[in-house]
């Protein structure tokens, strides 16, 4: 299959993969000298701890779509990470700081809430306006979707092997690499 991805020589190449499968991917993809302007992938696989050591090199300047990542700049994230990573001694996801911010909005809710009726309930659920380490919480109506977080999307790289926020502007914490040289061409 990377032999016709080759035969295109396409500029962007994204994949979408768990984490075995990524590595591998990767790994190849360097093997055979595929040079696109950006590879790109989706899924946990390419976000995972995992995928920058096990794609043993080829992991670098890859980019991929997340909802969270410890260095976003979103206050506490940070801390979450470093908390979790020293309580657990392994490397925070999405999911985990994702119901970590699901249990703070629970709490919080609680504690503003009149009542454990349901109407007061889904009335200081609809007040929520919060900050969390997963990022901002704020329950509204958009297009068709209604009591919905509109969380954005991030873009992330591997830099110097480490997961790197690079997009939206506002909560990236470093420019991203354009193009991406070839490979003959990395240090």
């Amino acid at each position: 299959m990377l032999l016709k991805v080759k035969a295109k020589s396409p500029d962007v190449v994204f994949m979408v993969s768990y984490l075995m499968d990524a590595m591998l991917l990767m790994r190849q993809s360097k093997e055979l000298d595929i040079n696109p302007k950006i590879f790109a992938g989706g899924a946990a696989g390419f976000t995972m701890p995992e995928f920058i050591e096990g794609a043993r090199g080829a992991a670098e300047l890859v980019y991929s779509a997340t909802l969270w990542a410890p260095d976003v700049k979103y206050k506490g994230a940070r801390e979450f990470y470093d908390k979790y990573y020293k309580k657990y001694g392994v490397h925070p996801e999405y999911h985990s700081t994702e119901g970590y911010a699901a249990a703070y909005v629970l709490k919080d809710v609680l504690e503003r809430t009149k009542s454990l009726k349901n109407e007061d309930l889904r009335e200081a659920l609809a007040a929520t306006d919060l900050m969390t380490p997963f990022g901002p919480v704020k329950f509204v109506a958009y297009k068709k979707f209604t009591n919905q977080n509109h969380l954005p999307t991030l873009l992330v790289q591997i830099q110097k092997g480490k997961l790197v926020t690079v997009w939206p502007k506002e909560f990236a914490a470093a420019d991203y690499v354009y193009p991406v040289p070839k490979w003959a061409e990395r240090k």
